[in-house]
């Protein structure tokens, strides 16, 4: 039962690695810490901290 559980675990950090691929912490960084943390805040985290997208503004020819 434990062995499941913890494949379970496992399987969860893995997204949450691949979502974290860009940013400054990897794939690897990502994994270990969703192992140490939970994969939930983990997620949470990088949402949070990601920084916004900027649109930025045409110039007009004119």
């Amino acid at each position: 039962m434990i062995y499941i559980l913890g494949a379970v675990y496992i399987a969860l950090c893995i997204p949450v690695a691949i979502v974290g691929t860009g940013s400054r912490l990897g794939f690897f960084g990502t994994f270990l810490f969703s192992l140490l943390l939970t994969p939930l805040l983990m997620i949470f985290l990088l949402i949070m901290l990601t920084p916004r997208k900027r649109k930025v503004a045409k110039r007009g020819s004119s």
